[in-house]
């Protein structure tokens, strides 16, 4: 569901991940949020290490800026107010007056079965992915046990699961922590939150919900 909310304040955190558009630049970038005045401007980590990107950071040029909060996707549009370098890089933009916000299916988890390479502790192992929804996934690894095994897991441990995508031609890797752990026929049952960098892939998450609808 996408709907547009006009006029009304920004639902975003200091320190909240952004992506961002620079209008002539052909690349999604990663950066934060720094600071605000409400209805007068944002204050944003200057991204840096993206080739041209200093030609384009000037006062008056585009850019698109997405975020995930609370189960929604936000995004809107912004014109570039002023670049800060000292005594760190800045970039100021103005504050939206229109938020466009799609909300995800946060809570909807589809039963799957796609076989997937875990990795934890720097060991790699096989597993099958029997569940998943946009924050999290659920698999089962045959190859470690709850205890005394090699690669027992741990909870908070980060883990990472690499998979082809059964809907489109895409190899999907996604990071996580390991929230909780069960035994399955005396092999791990693992309940893994996303963490790093899943705001860049909730659309292949949601071409796997549908395939699996």
């Amino acid at each position: 569901m996408v709907k547009n909310n006009s006029g009304l304040r920004l639902n975003m955190d200091l320190g909240t991940s952004l992506q961002i558009e620079i209008q002539g630049l052909d690349a999604k970038i990663k950066t934060k949020l720094i600071g605000m005045e409400v209805w007068e401007y944002l204050i944003v980590k200057a991204p840096i290490g993206y080739a041209g990107i200093r030609s384009k950071m000037v006062e008056g040029n585009k850019v698109v800026v997405r975020y995930v909060q609370e189960g929604s996707v936000y995004g809107f549009e912004a014109y570039i107010l002023g670049v800060l370098e000292k005594p760190v890089s800045l970039l100021v933009i103005d504050y939206p007056r229109v938020v466009e916000e799609k909300t995800l299916r946060m809570t909807e988890r589809r039963d799957c079965y796609i076989i997937c390479t875990l990795g934890i502790d720097g060991e790699d192992s096989e597993g099958v992915l029997v569940d998943i929804s946009a924050t999290g996934c659920r698999c089962i690894a045959p190859n470690i046990r709850m205890a005394g095994g090699k690669t027992e897991p741990k909870l908070d441990s980060p883990i990472s699961i690499v998979f082809d995508s059964p809907a489109e031609d895409w190899q999907m890797v996604l990071e996580g922590l390991i929230v909780n752990t069960a035994e399955h026929h005396a092999t791990a049952r693992l309940g893994i939150r996303f963490t790093e960098g899943i705001e860049d892939k909730l659309d292949h998450i949601e071409k796997i919900l549908t395939y699996f609808g």
